[in-house]
């Protein structure tokens, strides 16, 4: 598992990562402390390459290679830090 940077959101830590199982999904965790943190959490989009994230105008926006084929660069965007948006 790669991890990235840390990144706050509403005065929450976010880490985003790709999933160790070989399935590309992108996940992400959370922690109010930074010392405790949530279960993974899904975003619903895969990848074969570490995403990049940003805290940006109160959103939280994660930027990912797509895995299908087309190597796009592709964003989700979230207001709360769970529920991502294409």
């Amino acid at each position: 598992m790669s991890l990235q940077k840390i990144r706050s959101l509403k005065r929450t830590f976010r880490r985003s990562f790709v999933a160790a199982n070989g399935s590309g999904d992108i996940l992400i965790i959370s922690s109010d402390d930074g010392v405790t943190w949530t279960a993974n959490t899904q975003v619903g989009e895969r990848t074969d390459f570490t995403p990049a994230m940003a805290a940006f105008k109160d959103k939280l926006v994660i930027f990912f290679v797509a895995k299908n084929g087309t190597g796009a660069l592709l964003m989700s965007s979230s207001n709360d830090g769970v529920k991502m948006e294409p």
